[in-house]
């Protein structure tokens, strides 16, 4: 009887215990600021995040400035994609105090188109914020524009040294040539032991492009001649058969996937293969469906490596994938960071473009979808190069 009892008064004892634990607990979590509100989620470090109602949220508009149509659209799709599957991440993150309303308006690779397309995000649609536009004539006829009224606008592919010095509402996701040029000037004199010679593109990028590439080449090796085309021009035969009579055997095209992707059907078509070269833009799917064949005959450096095991560009891979069917390359990476990281610096400081600005120069080592950025003084990141090559209807890294 006794055992009985003092049994009976052990478990009470240890049910009591319970319930003062469990509201000693209780009274814990709510000092620490964790709220029992249902409509709250439970973050990593074990705090509620609370989510806050959509219609609460403060809409930011963004301009998108693009070659959405023309000569260079395939670049501008791959940036569209970027950047909406950022917007789609970001708008679907429950604490965030702003989401984003995307403007797309279509360059169409031309600058005074560029400018006309500026004017009227800044005027009519009174944006803060632009993301792009695409090429380096765009940019530097934009960027003075942006930079006089005080509009951030981060560039994700213009690569143009000019760049570095627009101004300090300017930046870019897209490295500087002076980091490629030299790079592959260098990689390309130790690779050839006879004359270069070069067809490029006449743009603000070419003459950007050449000028470091040619200091560091120009040391060891000999150029045999350049020759400058229309951005619109589609027919490369006259420059093909000087090129012909010169016996020239290899050939650095500066120009876009499609330029490249006609050169070299062309130059087949004159019964006549050079080994070729080409710049970072040059990768996209247009090359290979005008070019048809060209297995290993080109190669080019890139500052994206899609096959990366860092966390957050399997982490984007998967979603750009999963999203549209396709692997990601380095464009629409760069528009996804872009946007990610006005998100991330509006988010801490609000609307507020100064203080915007000034939170991007801070950032360093951000582990993104196009790899791991830091922003320098002039608004420029730095990014690892890699060699690559196309084999059957793919882009991969070249083994050299």
């Amino acid at each position: 009887m006794v055992k009985s009892f003092k049994s009976r008064n052990v478990g009470i004892i240890i049910f009591i215990v319970i319930i003062l634990a469990c509201m000693g607990a209780f009274v814990y979590l709510l000092s620490t600021g964790i709220e029992t509100d249902t409509t709250g989620r439970v973050d990593t470090t074990g705090h509620v995040v609370q989510e806050i109602p959509q219609e609460s949220k403060q809409i930011i508009k963004i301009s998108v400035l693009a070659p959405l149509t023309g000569v260079r659209a395939e670049a501008g799709n791959y940036l569209r994609r970027g950047v909406l599957l950022a917007q789609k991440d970001i708008n679907a993150i429950p604490r965030n105090k702003y989401v984003f309303e995307l403007i797309f308006e279509d360059t169409q690779y031309d600058p005074r188109q560029s400018v006309t397309a500026y004017t009227k995000v800044r005027d009519i649609d009174n944006v803060h914020y632009i993301i792009g536009p695409y090429g380096s004539s765009e940019v530097l006829a934009v960027a003075p524009l942006a930079e006089k009224d005080k509009i951030l606008t981060i560039i994700p592919a213009a690569q143009a040294s000019e760049i570095s010095l627009m101004g300090d509402y300017i930046f870019r996701t897209q490295i500087n040539v002076m980091e490629e040029a030299p790079f592959w000037a260098e990689y390309l004199s130790k690779r050839i032991d006879e004359k270069l010679y070069i067809i490029a593109i006449n743009t603000d990028y070419s003459v950007s492009y050449l000028k470091p590439f040619l200091e560091v080449y120009n040391k060891t090796n000999a150029v045999g001649s350049i020759q400058y085309f229309d951005s619109k021009e589609s027919d490369f035969r006259t420059y093909l058969l000087k090129l012909k009579k010169l016996s020239a055997k290899h050939l650095f095209i500066l120009g876009s996937p499609r330029n490249v992707g006609q050169i070299i059907k062309q130059s087949r078509e004159l019964g006549y293969s050079m080994n070729y070269y080409g710049p970072s833009p040059m990768e996209g799917q247009e090359l290979i469906q005008i070019a048809g064949y060209v297995n290993e005959s080109i190669i080019y450096p890139y500052p994206y490596d899609d096959k990366s095991q860092t966390d957050s560009m399997l982490l984007y891979k998967h979603k750009y994938t999963k999203e549209y069917d396709s692997g990601p390359e380095m464009i629409s990476a760069n528009g996804y960071d872009s946007l990610m990281i006005l998100s991330l610096c509006i988010e801490r400081y609000g609307d507020y473009v100064d203080d915007v600005k000034n939170c991007i120069y801070t950032i360093k080592n951000y582990t993104g979808a196009s790899g791991i950025l830091t922003f320098d003084k002039n608004g420029d990141v730095t990014k690892p190069l890699i060699v690559k090559t196309v084999k059957g209807d793919k882009f991969v890294k070249y083994d050299d």
